[in-house]
């Protein structure tokens, strides 16, 4: 027997029958007109939910719809089908790759975190090192007098005339060399210019700083021993190391950021650093620390030995320069130039003593007296900001480039531009150096030239380096021996 509902006239799911008309009813249907009226739909009998009894039976399979009997009514019925399963497979599939998405993110910010967690375990084991050894050196450090690492601090707002004395020691040192240098060279100890034409590089020394950091940043050689070299790193480390040998001699840690000059002291076992800690090092050739000058409140750009010996002259980069004694560590003088409060970039005291130049970011080169704390000239022409100063030899010309990759050559009497050399657009200098007789310049920055001063032409051009070129020296003798220290870790040897 077919059962239909007798309100909706369809086959029921789940199919009821009310014991006061003996009707089926679909359990749904019934139900909701009982909330409404409480009352069999056939009979008008009073009915309760309760009532109802339910027909047991197997599943019921609801008849086809009428418009799925026919061959194209149900190509539509399967098309639409096909629709709705393509559509949940797009979305599927977009959900997918939404998820390998999260995952590449989630696997590169573990990369990253494994990353940074090496990086500050090789951090702390670097500082455990450097912890060990200061407290290796702590007991050295005790014997000594305690006043003179201090001295800078105190003197670090002092400004103005130096000490009668230093003033007396720089005017013979002045006078003594100034006599010296009139009658130093005859024309037979000139370098000959064939033998600069015949440079090359003989030897390259690479590796010398960590490999992260590895930019030479300044270098240094023994006046009296050229196979000996200091060098400046961007590691925060300055090491002495010998050409012959191929060996780092000293390693000298102390400074908190890259170290940007140095020096060796001709006479002394002292080596002398600055750094971007705002401090400058003076250190002896075993590598400890002697004095630490805190003179400075910002990256101290530049070192210069003054001719006696027996001072360094530093300036920073918010235009402060500093006179301090290299046996005691005490900065006798301070002084900050607020023509230059830009910065200072480089300096360089004179052959004789009495003057130094600094190089400025206001385009400018300024010379000063150091017994009066006078500016004396301000050389004007640059229209970039100075990277590199240099005196020659005899005392007569002053180099200066700048950023724009010009070069001008000043006469230190007539106070006037002899010539200016204007390199390829990009090309940077960042050092200059003259020979030990002043006839030869050399440039380094993204290559190496060596200029003929007195003609202005350039008779060399090396390109040996892999980055540019931060630092030069070049040692005495016909020809010396030209060295350039770059960005590449590497110290280039230029001979014949």
């Amino acid at each position: 027997m077919s059962l239909n509902c007798a309100i909706s006239g369809a086959v029921p799911e789940h199919p009821v029958v009310s014991p006061k008309s003996g009707a089926v009813f679909e359990r749904r249907v019934i139900e909701k007109h009982l909330r409404d009226n409480q009352t069999d739909p056939v009979s008008g009998d009073p009915l309760e939910v309760d009532e109802l009894i339910d027909v047991k039976g197997g599943d019921v399979v609801q008849p086809r719809a009428p418009n799925a009997t026919s061959i194209p009514s149900l190509l539509k019925t399967f098309q639409d089908e096909w629709d709705a399963v393509m559509l949940e497979s797009f979305e599927l599939k977009k959900h997918v790759m939404e998820l390998r998405q999260e995952l590449t993110h989630s696997l590169y910010q573990h990369d990253a975190s494994c990353r940074l967690i090496a990086r500050l375990t090789r951090e702390r084991d670097q500082a455990r090192q450097a912890l060990v050894a200061l407290e290796q050196q702590a007991p050295q450090m005790a014997q000594q007098a305690a006043a003179p690492a201090e001295a800078p601090a105190a003197a670090e707002e002092q400004e103005g005339p130096l000490p009668a004395e230093v003033v007396a020691s720089i005017k013979a040192t002045h006078k003594k060399l100034s006599k010296q240098r009139k009658k130093r060279f005859k024309a037979a100890d000139f370098p000959a210019e064939e033998n600069v034409n015949k440079y090359t590089c003989q030897k390259t020394h690479s590796g010398m700083h960590s490999s992260r950091s590895k930019a030479i940043n300044d270098l240094a050689v023994h006046p009296t021993q050229p196979n000996i070299v200091l060098t400046a790193g961007q590691d925060k480390t300055a090491l002495v190391y010998d050409l012959n040998s191929e060996e780092i001699l000293t390693t000298y840690k102390g400074h908190s950021k890259k170290v940007t000059a140095c020096l060796l002291h001709p006479t002394q076992d002292v080596a002398i650093t600055a750094s971007a800690d705002n401090t400058v090092h003076i250190w002896t050739t075993a590598g400890d620390t002697r004095h630490i000058i805190k003179a400075h409140k910002a990256t101290v750009e530049a070192l210069s030995l003054h001719p006696t010996m027996d001072y360094v002259l530093a300036a920073d980069a918010k235009g402060v320069w500093s006179f301090t004694d290299v046996l005691t560590g005490e900065t006798l003088s301070t002084h900050k130039d607020e023509e230059a409060a830009s910065g200072i970039t480089c300096a360089q005291w004179h052959p004789d003593g009495t003057l130094f130049a600094v190089g400025t970011k206001k385009n400018t080169v300024r010379v000063w007296n150091i017994n009066q704390h006078q500016m004396l000239q301000s050389f004007e022409g640059h229209a970039a900001p100075i990277t590199a100063i240099a005196f020659s030899e005899s005392g007569l010309h002053l180099a200066s480039a700048s950023s724009d990759g010009v070069v001008k050559l000043w006469n230190l009497r007539t106070l006037e531009c002899l010539n200016t050399l204007e390199l390829d657009a990009g090309t940077k200098v960042n050092a200059l150096c003259f020979d030990d007789t002043g006839r030869f310049l050399a440039i380094g920055g993204s290559d190496l030239r060596i200029v003929n001063v007195s003609k202005w032409e350039t008779v060399a051009t090396h390109q040996d380096h892999s980055s540019n070129i931060n630092a030069l020296a070049w040692t005495a003798g016909d020809p010396g021996t030209l060295l350039s220290a770059g960005a590449d870790n590497a110290i280039c040897v230029y001979t014949v």
